[in-house]
């Protein structure tokens, strides 16, 4: 790095500021002494998904005022508005945009500079499939999502049990089976080495600054509320023994000299294809037919999870809408609209991938939406009996205007509600709270606490019984006719 940045071109010194004669000096006032560039926040490496936009901070103290320049893969980048005296601004990123960026600083007195590495995610089902075939990104998408459309819609509710049942062999038994062979190439070094030193690329085990440690739990807890609502038959299983081998995997391709493989260099961190070092790593350091085993098992995963939400979100929209549109609707017209409807979500879905500018904004906001509004709800109707519609509602007001005002970056949000650690960095407010569990809990909260007053307002004629308009007040006892013809009814009909 040292080298691509002394052959850079030379910089423009600023003229020096005129001296100051004895005379013209304020008596009392503090002259400020010349001193060389320091960096007070140094570049940190970064991955971001393609199509989002991002700054790399940095801050410099020196005197008189230094002027920065910015290196991508040691060419220097014009100077442009996405430059500041406090970052870089990557707008629109794209994989061409992933590689070492470096900051020079320069006054009269000397120069500093610090680099990092950032690393574009393109992600997607189908970036498995282009991993083994040269076939455009696009049409491996559509070649994932036609698979997994084809075998819902004739498969139902069997799809969703035979791809878990294959999902929990090939992920458990498929992985375990990768990681010896991979351990066992010659081309990487030592990961208890590579962990704590910079070898080929920065350390693979990275640390946490204690200002962010809250911040992490948040994007955790979150995390683990997402990935549980596919995966909890798996995690509760053998999740723990399977998060074992993307480990080793994962510490292998950090600490692989990949002039000595077939994939070449620069790494995949510095090409920006991080979300897919694994189906790399088993490729270029595996026999065929494991890399075929692991390839299983990563599709086998990406398949679950698609049928089921396919299957879910169209049941649901069969069930709750078309249902109570059409009452008199026939079982076999149900099935049929359910797959009708896996057919067009399907599309309307894969359809989303082209916009690269907002496919990582809809998942922030969906990934929000069910753990800050839809978790507390999913908790107080399975274990909380009090709760009504009345808290509900106030459940879901509460929530969204609590995490609205907490601010979002990506929705250029400010944030209103500063929560403790809140700071200001660059002119914007940074929350260092666990602010989305925060608003999870106040939700949660706020449905019992509305639900139980709702519900003693109109029991107890407080509110006139005509304003209910969720009739939470009981209507009577039930009759044993109607007993038994609640009983007559399934609960759950898992016909396909």
């Amino acid at each position: 790095m040292a080298d691509g940045l002394g052959s850079s071109p030379s910089f423009c010194i600023p003229s020096k500021r005129p001296k100051v004669a004895k005379d013209q000096v304020v008596p009392g006032a503090e002259v400020e002494e010349p001193t060389p560039p320091v960096f007070t926040r140094k570049l940190r490496k970064a991955a971001v998904g393609t199509g989002c936009d991002i700054r790399l901070r940095v801050s410099v103290a020196g005197f008189p005022k230094p002027l920065l320049s910015w290196y991508h893969n040691d060419e220097i980048l014009p100077p442009s508005e996405a430059q500041d005296s406090g970052g870089l601004w990557i707008r629109d990123c794209r994989t061409c945009d992933a590689g070492l960026y470096a900051c020079v600083a320069t006054n009269e007195l000397g120069e500093a500079s610090c680099s990092a590495v950032l690393a574009i995610m393109d992600l997607g089902e189908g970036v498995t499939v282009r991993i083994f075939s040269d076939l455009p990104l696009s049409l491996c998408i559509w070649i994932s999502a036609a698979v997994a459309i084809i075998y819902t819609v004739f498969g139902g509710l069997y799809s969703v049990a035979y791809t878990d049942v294959v999902q929990l062999l090939l992920v458990f038994c498929g992985l375990w089976l990768c990681a010896p062979f991979v351990l066992a190439s010659d081309v990487y070094t030592d990961i208890t080495q590579t962990a704590v030193n910079h070898t080929y690329q920065a350390p693979w085990l990275g640390h946490i600054e204690s200002y962010e440690a809250w911040t992490w739990v948040d994007k955790f807890l979150v995390m683990l509320h997402i990935f549980s609502q596919t995966d909890l038959f798996h995690s509760s299983r053998s999740g723990h023994c399977s998060g074992i081998p993307p480990i080793l995997i994962g510490a292998v391709a950090a600490s692989t000299d990949w002039n000595m493989t077939t994939y070449g260099s620069p790494s995949p961190y510095e090409r920006g294809e991080t979300a897919m070092v694994l189906p790399i790593v088993l490729l270029h350091s595996t026999p065929t037919a494991v890399f075929v085993i692991g390839m299983g098992a990563i599709a086998s995963a990406a398949m679950s999870s698609t049928d089921s939400c396919l299957l879910a979100a169209t049941s649901i929209f069969t069930t709750s809408i078309y249902k109570a549109i059409r009452h008199q609707a026939s079982d076999r017209e149900l099935q049929w609209v359910i797959r009708f409807s896996i057919v067009i979500l399907g599309i309307v879905g894969t359809s989303l991938t082209y916009l690269d500018d907002n496919i990582m904004t809809f998942w922030i906001l969906s990934t929000d939406l069910t753990y800050t509004i839809i978790l507390p709800q999913l908790i107080c109707v399975l274990f909380i009996r009090v709760s009504n519609s009345y808290g509900a509602v106030a459940g879901f007001v509460v929530a969204l205007v609590m995490r609205v005002l907490c601010g979002e970056p990506v929705f250029n949000l400010p944030v209103i509600l500063h929560f403790p650690g809140c700071t200001l960095e660059d002119g914007v407010y940074v929350q260092r709270s666990p602010f989305k569990t925060i608003c999870m809990l106040s939700a949660l909260v706020s449905i019992p606490m509305f639900s139980y007053v709702a519900s003693l307002l109109f029991n107890r004629g407080i509110v006139p019984e005509r304003w209910d308009v969720f009739k939470v007040k009981p209507q009577g006892a039930p009759t044993p006719e109607d007993d038994a013809r609640e009983c007559d009814e399934p609960m759950l009909d898992t016909r396909c």
